[in-house]
């Protein structure tokens, strides 16, 4: 793998029917052969190969997505109409509004638009998200957590006048503690046009299965509620 000495990326050029095989020879001359068969969404692609040194070889983060499992993501909250959340702002012209918070295993996805309501395009410079103390008193250390960006859909380098941009980060899933609140900071480059806008925690925690829409969720768990019921 590119800038990384100790993992071998291996992807099928195409789809194939016959098993086949894979060998690799690590540092110290130890030879390894794999079987393959060909998956089109496999729900596990990492794997140690020397268990002897597993503390000297990297694996690959659970909350990785291959570029197969980020498409199916991507269809699957593209269906999905974006709710009233009240979660929005406004600045010089711009809005911007969070109009979906979704969930799948360890990832927090959050869709959001940027709507340049002026007659000067927006280019954004950079977007930050942290956690960082809802109120912060004067002559006191801000302690800011970053939240690391995973991936990214269609985010927007430039909203042209008069033009909507839909996007949606994904982050390692978190909750914010009390009394704190998630940052969300997008800067206009050379320009003032700038959010800062702060998300409470309970937004977080209603937020949507991507593959299980809220509908499918509440009906599902009414179910379950049902044959609980039952059971007693």
């Amino acid at each position: 793998s590119e800038g990384v000495d100790n993992i071998l990326a291996v992807k099928a050029t195409g789809e194939f029917t016959e098993d086949t095989n894979i060998s690799a020879v690590v540092e110290g001359g130890k030879f390894y052969t794999f079987n393959l068969h060909y998956v089109p969404f496999p729900e596990r692609f990492s794997f140690v190969i020397d268990k002897e040194k597993t503390q000297r070889v990297a694996i690959l983060d659970e909350r990785e997505r291959s570029s197969e499992q980020k498409e199916r993501i991507r269809q699957a909250i593209s269906k999905r109409i974006p709710l009233d959340l009240g979660l929005k702002d406004k600045n010089a012209g711009m809005e911007f509004e969070v109009g979906n918070i979704f969930i799948d295993g360890d990832i927090l996805l959050l869709r959001m638009t940027l709507t340049n309501r002026t007659q000067i395009g927006y280019t954004t410079d950079f977007m930050r998200f942290y956690i960082q103390d809802a109120k912060i008193r004067k002559k006191t250390a801000v302690q800011q957590i970053e939240q690391d960006i995973l991936f990214t859909f269609d985010y927007p380098e430039e909203i042209p006048a008069h033009e909507s941009r839909i996007f949606t980060v994904a982050m390692n899933k978190f909750t914010i503690p009390d009394k704190k609140r998630l940052v969300i900071e997008i800067q206009e480059r050379n320009g003032g046009r700038h959010f800062l806008y702060k998300l409470k925690n309970k937004s977080l925690l209603g937020a949507e299965e991507v593959f299980r829409s809220l509908q499918e969720q509440k009906t599902e768990d009414e179910a379950d509620r049902i044959l609980r019921r039952i059971a007693r």
